[in-house]
């Protein structure tokens, strides 16, 4: 989270940043005073909506702002939790750093998230922070760190083992914050943290839409098609195919897609109403209420932008609240780390690991099976 004191100097800090430095990313602070506009020129290669970030009135009472699927887990929490607030915590900094070291290895968590011990050290050190404890039978099963800057918490980290999970250590601890923060000394918290959000995905702050194949959509998506990158991304076997094939494909989706035996769509801008790529739910068993998920953005200036990611949550929802479906499978090459994370980061947990399923590109490679059912979807989302 970065704050700044002056948003509208902040141009003349990044250019005095060392050339050293190959990358600079910021996740702007949700009560900055500043234009948005105003701040786009500071990052000419990338400006976008990052993450929704829940924000709690603490002059509401607590009922006005969790969902009833929230209540009921606060209420469970609370008879097995016992809360703790820890005013030195580097005297916890082993408890911390092994929790979290703990977290990293069960969720197979890589890169810049994966903190090391020093930073973890370090992150205990950063003035304004608070740690709070999740106790159960005189154990440590939880612990969530908060920053305090003026009259605003916050959320920053949180972590937990098996049983602090199995009682929902999360909510006991968040239910304690609130309560300890609702005086005249805060007014705000801001909780980045998807459990307690009504809604993970504003569904206003949307800007993709999905709609129906049309038959001229084809001369663009073959284009796509030739695309090296998605060939390299892509389950199936390279393929050569002329435009003339790719329409007679078009024309099956369509005649498929009326038939309910196949939901093949397109991903289309709000702004304008471009096409910028495919998402599909094949193999509908309408028995066993289960089906595959496949998705692509086309337009390779249009990829990294969390345009993928909405699109799959809006046919989520579609396959779960209108075809009635229980369970929604995914496939993915191992080496394609950008298609894990989207998954997982919607709440797709991994079920199997096939071995040098697919030979691709002159080698053997492994499938990763993903699955997401409809509870899990509800859960995920706070949909009742």
């Amino acid at each position: 989270m970065f704050c700044c004191h002056n948003w509208s100097n902040l141009y003349k800090d990044i250019e005095g940043i060392s050339k050293d430095l190959v990358s600079v990313v910021l996740v702007t602070d949700p009560f900055g005073e500043f234009d948005p506009l105003g701040l786009e020129p500071c990052f000419p290669d990338l400006f976008i909506p990052y993450k929704e970030h829940y924000i709690v009135d603490l002059g509401l009472p607590i009922e006005k702002y969790i969902s009833n699927h929230t209540a009921r887990n606060l209420k469970k929490a609370q008879t097995k939790i016992q809360v703790e607030h820890c005013p030195y915590p580097l005297e916890f900094s082993e408890q911390w750093i092994r929790l979290y070291s703990d977290l990293i290895k069960r969720h197979n968590i890589k890169g810049i998230s994966a903190f090391s011990k020093t930073s973890l050290l370090k992150q205990l050190q950063v003035p304004g922070l608070e740690m709070f404890l999740a106790i159960h039978k005189k154990n440590i099963v939880g612990i969530m760190l908060m920053y305090i800057q003026k009259e605003i918490a916050y959320y920053h980290l949180a972590t937990y083992n098996e049983t602090g999970y199995e009682l929902r250590a999360s909510y006991a601890l968040m239910r304690y914050i609130l309560s300890l923060f609702s005086n005249p000394l805060k007014s705000w918290v801001c909780v980045y943290f998807k459990s307690w959000r009504k809604r993970m995905m504003d569904e206003k702050m949307i800007r993709i839409y999905l709609r129906a194949h049309e038959l001229e959509d084809y001369s663009k998506i073959h284009i796509w098609r030739m695309d090296t990158g998605y060939q390299s991304g892509v389950v199936s076997m390279k393929r050569f195919i002329s435009s003339e094939t790719e329409k007679k494909w078009v024309e099956y989706v369509i005649k498929r897609h009326e038939q309910t035996k196949e939901i093949r769509l397109g991903i289309a801008l709000k702004e304008n109403d471009e096409m910028i790529g495919l998402v599909s739910l094949t193999e509908i068993d309408h028995v066993n209420r289960n089906a595959q998920l496949n998705s692509w953005i086309g337009e390779v200036e249009q990829r990294k932008k969390g345009y993928n990611h909405e699109a799959v949550y809006l046919l989520m929802k579609y396959a779960f609240f209108e075809l009635g479906l229980e369970r929604v499978s995914a496939t993915v090459l191992e080496e394609n780390i950008a298609s894990k994370k989207s998954l997982e980061k919607l709440g797709y947990i991994q079920e199997g690991f096939l071995r040098n399923a697919v030979f691709k590109e002159g080698k053997f490679q492994s499938l990763i099976a993903y699955s997401m059912l409809k509870s899990e979807f509800y859960e995920k989302f706070h949909l009742e």
